[in-house]
């Protein structure tokens, strides 16, 4: 057991993100190495990462938690016994707002840590593993961490204030400050150490060992003065030299540094990552576990899949009601057109009552792809298919009633063919918000990309101007670029002119381009985080 000790912004996780391989950024020298060896690729499979934050997805049980994890880090030719029953759900707050009672503080923190454990992993990486716990709960996990390492585990932990009876679990203690390490050994002689430098230190006066040192090494805030004789690090270049005078002391037995690049891992083009190599578990098993925990997060919130239904159907009867038995006189085809129009733009807006959605499943991709669980290929599958059916019954069910009370053409074919439009055109808009949302750090900038997009694609749609007759060219180029120009051109072909089946077949054609490549746009954005991430 290793403990990565020191004051806030000492560089304890940076240290950890570098030992475990996760650290993407910046300029990285030196190298890791695993048993005298550079790390390659079986290295992140007998390693287990546990992250400060425990993410999970709050609808799901503690069970199937720990199965999705199960069938994914297992080897391929491991077997996962059937769980039956729930038993208590991970809670927390749902996209949407609502809060699901569940696990508590310490109670999460046990399931990630056997998330990380299920696959029975050599080396544990654990960041700040007894941070907002209770002292107790603290001491039971790291005695259990201390139980794994007496049976051949090795435990690198990140640690905050560790109180006296978890600092004497550990043994070996690394202490850093400012970037500097000032002590590697056994944490019951890192006191002889600095009494040596000429620090002083008493139990009575400075309470426990471990407090002491972080309270030395720490130089970000202001100290008092020391008393007579007495001396304590009071700046930056204090620390450097306590660590210059450990590693003059060391130099024998520490490994010698290599100023070269970090040369362990291993980098490939992304496009031409094997769906299958990299990974414990194969392509088809991934699609299949994502699969089902999207499905199952998606109809057990209340304000998902239920309220998305509700509010299609509510807003399809008012609207009906508002255009209820329109007449087939000429002065009563503007009106047909202005209920279509109001069909196709309500599909259109729809899906940004939604966008927090969209953004909440990004935290749970990213904690997965940095831990290497899955392909993004096989993410990007799975949450698109589970959402697909939801996104058709609630766009047929909202249209179908408002296309009903309205009285618009009752035939078979444009009654069809009508819905077939504005499913596509509902999947292209949720797909146009789901790449803003990927290629977009925050909510706030997805909205304001694809709002501006939106509201320039309905201006040049064809509803309130006909195209023709706009002034400024360039305008008329852009609405080539305008998906709900070919929704209105196919719906209003179809629902005038009768049984024009070509130009709503090359409406349908058009939309289904505009789909295809906002799914390769979102994938390749889904890719960039994807490479950014592991």
């Amino acid at each position: 057991m290793l403990a990565l000790v020191g004051p806030s912004g000492a560089g304890k996780s940076t240290v950890l993100d570098i030992l475990a391989l996760r650290k993407s950024t910046g300029i990285l020298k030196g190298q890791v190495l695993m048993n005298g060896k550079p790390c390659g690729q079986k290295f992140k499979h007998v390693q287990a990462y546990v992250p400060q934050e425990d993410i999970f997805v709050p609808t799901l049980s503690a069970l199937e938690t720990l199965g999705y994890h199960a069938r994914l880090r297992l080897a391929r030719t491991a077997t996962w016994s059937e769980m039956e029953g729930r038993a208590f759900e991970v809670g927390g707050i749902l996209a949407g707002g609502i809060s699901v009672r569940g696990l508590s503080g310490g109670e999460k923190r046990r399931l990630t840590i056997a998330c990380a454990l299920i696959a029975n992993p050599s080396i544990i990486f654990l960041d700040e593993p007894t941070t907002g716990l209770d002292s107790f709960a603290a001491l039971n996990i790291m005695e259990h961490m201390s139980l794994l390492a007496t049976l051949g585990h090795t435990i690198v932990a990140t640690i905050h204030q560790p109180r006296a009876a978890i600092w004497s679990m550990f043994h070996k203690v690394t202490l850093l400050s400012e970037g500097c390490m000032v002590y590697f050994g056994p944490p019951e002689k890192a006191v002889a150490w600095f009494t040596v430098l000429g620090f002083s230190y008493e139990q009575w006066r400075d309470g426990a060992a471990s407090d002491w040192l972080i309270d030395l090494v720490s130089v970000s805030f202001q100290k008092p003065e020391p008393g007579p004789g007495e001396k304590t690090m009071a700046t930056v270049e204090d620390v450097k030299e306590a660590a210059e005078q450990f590693q003059a002391a060391h130099s024998e037995t520490l490994p010698a540094v290599d100023s070269g690049l970090l040369g362990s891992r291993e980098h490939k083009p992304l496009l031409k990552l094997s769906l299958t190599a990299n990974y414990p578990s194969n392509w088809f098993t991934q699609v299949g576990v994502l699969f089902k925990r999207s499905l199952l997060a998606q109809m057990r919130n209340p304000t998902d899949a239920s309220s998305r239904l509700l509010l299609s159907v509510w807003v399809g009867i008012l609207a009906g009601l508002v255009f209820f038995n329109l007449g087939d006189s000429a002065t009563d085809t503007f009106q047909r057109l202005g209920v279509i129009f109001f069909m196709l733009l309500l599909f259109e807006l729809l899906p940004f009552c939604y966008m927090s959605f969209y953004v909440a499943d990004r935290k749970f991709y990213a904690a997965d792809v940095a831990s290497k669980l899955y392909h993004p290929s096989a993410y990007y599958v799975a949450t698109m298919a589970a959402a697909f059916p939801f996104i058709v019954l609630n766009t047929v069910l909202g249209a179908l009633t408002m296309y009903g009370l309205s009285g618009l053409r009752y035939q078979g074919h444009a009654l069809v063919l009508f819905a077939v439009i504005l499913v596509i055109q509902s999947l292209v808009a949720i797909q146009l918000l789901t790449f803003c949302v990927w290629l977009t750090p925050n909510q706030d900038l997805a909205y304001v990309l694809a709002t501006g997009y939106v509201a320039a694609s309905i201006l040049v749609s064809g509803f309130f101007i006909r195209l023709h007759d706009l002034k400024v060219a360039p305008m008329y180029w852009i609405s080539f670029l305008s998906y709900p120009r070919y929704a209105v051109s196919g719906t209003a072909q179809l629902e005038l002119t009768g049984v024009l089946f070509y130009p709503a077949s090359a409406a349908i054609g058009i939309l289904l381009a505009f789909y295809f490549i906002l799914h390769v746009m979102s994938y390749l954005a889904l890719s960039k985080l994807y490479k950014q991430k592991r």
